[in-house]
């Protein structure tokens, strides 16, 4: 008997839930589901640091490739993520 870890039981759910499709995993709309904050696989501390990482990179590489500041870079993206969101 195989014994999964307790993410990896979930994200394996999950998946069987969408019917194998990992882009119907990721876009899943059953929010009332238990499992829906962990199904990538991953904690939803760990999903939020990466994203916070990833923002952090665009705002530096926006001020260095154009003439924003820092902060205005972090600004633009701010206002765009949460443009995105509503959609």
């Amino acid at each position: 008997m195989v014994v999964l870890r307790p993410l990896v039981a979930i994200r394996k759910n999950c998946l069987e839930c969408s019917g194998f499709s990992h882009g119907d995993a990721k876009y899943c709309c059953v929010v009332e589901c238990t499992f829906w904050h962990y199904r990538f696989g991953l904690r939803p501390t760990t999903i939020m640091a990466d994203n916070k990482k990833k923002h952090l990179l665009r705002a530096d590489l926006m001020e260095k490739t154009t003439n924003m500041t820092w902060q205005d870079a972090e600004n633009f993206l701010l206002q765009n993520s949460t443009k995105e969101a509503e959609q």
